[in-house]
């Protein structure tokens, strides 16, 4: 999460890097214990120790996960654009938790260019809540969905990089240098299970058309 005031520093704290180390191309992908990906997250102390942005990771290991989505569970079908944008939810809930956002609302943007006009209209109506009783969630209004704007592209690729570290940290591969950088600059949470809740009719007949689960009584 990046104050829109500090993307001209991100991109200069990014640029640095880049000219440092010779690298031009995308930057995504990489070891998480190489002393170069811990460098390209290193650099952005001086952003992510301030109060500009925010990082956080919500990491799901499927073999323990008892949440919504993964498998049909009663009539909650599995559905994995569902569970995409579940996870998103649970990520944006951690990146707010505690913190005293003056904004009314904020931007999010995802790096899955093959998100059809139907896939992001869903997620948009899931993140206000409408496909829970529990009404929206708690954290700001989303005004837009944008995906891959080439204005946020080194925010996308540094997004990469600490979604790495994060599953390293998750997994137990990651190395003590590389795991304090997670320590100062991440929060993290595995979603081991979800809270119980109930389909909204229409979600629910959305879901049934696709899944044959049939008509909700």
């Amino acid at each position: 999460m990046v104050d829109r005031e500090a993307l001209s520093e991100l991109a200069e704290l990014r640029t640095a890097f880049r000219y440092r180390s010779g690298l031009y191309g995308e930057s995504k992908g990489g070891n998480v214990n190489h002393p170069k990906f811990r460098e390209a997250l290193d650099c952005l102390d001086p952003l992510l120790t301030g109060k500009s942005a925010v990082v956080a990771a919500s990491v799901i290991t499927k073999a323990r996960y008892h949440g919504p989505w993964l498998h049909p569970d009663d009539d909650v079908p599995a559905d994995p654009n569902f569970l995409r944008n579940y996870m998103v939810r649970k990520t944006l809930e951690l990146a707010f938790d505690g913190d005293a956002y003056t904004g009314g609302a904020f931007e999010l943007v995802l790096d899955r260019v093959d998100y059809s006009d139907e896939q992001v209209l869903n997620l948009r109506q899931y993140l206000r809540g409408d496909f829970a009783e529990h009404g929206p969630f708690p954290f700001p209004r989303v005004t837009h969905v944008t995906h891959g704007d080439s204005v946020y592209i080194d925010g996308l690729q540094v997004a990469d990089h600490f979604a790495r570290l994060a599953y390293a940290v998750a997994s137990g591969s990651v190395q003590p240098e590389s795991l304090d950088i997670a320590r100062r600059f991440m929060r993290v949470a595995t979603v081991v299970a979800g809270r119980s809740f109930t389909l909204s009719a229409d979600a629910y007949n959305a879901l049934s058309r696709r899944t044959q689960l049939g008509s909700k009584p």
